[in-house]
């Protein structure tokens, strides 16, 4: 069973998404600025850390795809709310504003 993350680890994890470099997530994490390369080098080679880094990547990719994926779903229901009413006209409409939305047309 893997090691669970030390604070340190944790915050570092979290900040070198927020950081423009490795080592201010460490001096952020509190490392010592004097050793900060070093650590940073250091916790980016243990596994453990550099999966929490992928989670907390993932994490925020989906939430930035949440909205257009919302937006997909109320579009798709308003269609087939149309279509099912035979106002084939008004589906016509969402289909249209969907595609230049989505930036197909």
């Amino acid at each position: 069973m893997p090691k669970a993350l030390t604070h340190r680890q944790t915050i570092f994890a979290r900040l070198i998404l927020e950081t423009p470099t490795a080592t201010a997530a460490a001096i952020g994490a509190g490392y010592a600025a004097s050793s900060a390369r070093f650590q940073a080098s250091r916790l980016l080679a243990v596994p453990a850390v550099r999966r929490r880094i992928e989670e907390l990547r993932q994490h925020r990719q989906d939430l930035r795809e949440a909205p257009g994926i919302l937006v997909a779903r109320t579009f798709d229901g308003r269609i087939r709310s149309a279509l099912a009413r035979g106002k084939v006209t008004e589906a016509r409409k969402f289909i249209e504003l969907w595609s230049v939305r989505a930036g197909l047309i």
